[in-house]
């Protein structure tokens, strides 16, 4: 009985997922309060059915039931974050940062958890605060400048400083959010300084194609785009790699190549 009553539960959160996903949302609230009657230990029950509360404006039910989702599940940082945002909503913000640093302690390389923590230090007038963070982000994702979006995300601080703050962090040595090779060549480009340059390519030896690629493409060599074609399949899996093409093929003057590579 136990299993069929889970089984059930599971049966109703899914029939919620399409419908949320088709954006039925009133009839999507029905079937997770279905799955939650049925299963009130399962944490992702009660925290999709908090998040859809979230949405819909329902402040304190939402915090309700995150806290659940929370408690039943400490190591789940959406349910944190998701509880963090709540209680933001809620004209709380001091239990929201302390609720969005679980978030972050228990997944800090995931960059909507920071880039939320640092607009809210923007918010708050600690943009000094918010100016770490952004630098951190961008010292991990430098190509995360280019993203349509990134202009909000810096909430008026000035692109140059979080990038001459990310420089800064890869020149110390500070560690990475997320090692991935081919960050100091690109910090040195999107950074203009070209005297670090070099030191960059010295220390990725390991990423030596890719950055072939980046300094070939940054600096208008005519051998940009046959170098991006011989890419491995790894290299294109990378975000930079599409920055890369789009880049290449705008400069080459194929803007409508280039149109169809941003929608890819």
């Amino acid at each position: 009985i136990v299993q069929g009553v889970g089984l059930s539960a599971a049966f109703r959160y899914e029939n919620a997922r399409q419908m949320i996903a088709g954006g039925r949302l009133s009839d999507a609230m029905a079937e997770l309060d279905l799955a939650v009657a049925m299963d009130s230990s399962h944490p992702l029950y009660a925290r999709q059915r908090g998040t859809l509360k979230l949405i819909n404006g329902n402040l304190s039910p939402a915090i309700e039931d995150l806290q659940r989702a929370a408690r039943l599940n400490p190591a789940d940082d959406l349910a944190w974050r998701t509880l963090a945002i709540a209680r933001y909503e809620a004209g709380d913000a001091e239990a929201a940062a302390q609720y969005l640093e679980s978030a972050i302690r228990l997944q800090r390389s995931d960059v909507i958890n920071l880039l939320l923590r640092a607009r809210w230090h923007v918010e708050a007038g600690e943009e000094e605060a918010a100016l770490a963070i952004l630098a951190e982000v961008v010292q991990a994702f430098p190509a995360i400048v280019f993203a349509p979006a990134w202009e909000d995300a810096l909430g008026g601080i000035g692109l140059d400083r979080v990038v001459a703050g990310a420089l800064s962090r890869w020149e110390r040595g500070s560690p990475s959010l997320i090692p991935e090779a081919g960050q100091g060549v690109w910090l040195t480009i999107i950074g203009n300084r070209p005297d670090l340059l070099q030191q960059a390519l010295e220390d990725e030896p390991e990423a030596a194609r890719f950055n072939e690629m980046t300094v070939a493409t940054f600096t208008c060599h005519p051998q940009a785009t046959s170098l991006l074609d011989a890419a491995t399949d790894d290299e294109r899996r990378r975000y930079g790699y599409w920055l890369l093409r789009i880049r290449a093929s705008a400069l080459d003057g194929t803007a409508e190549n280039a149109a169809q590579l941003v929608t890819l």
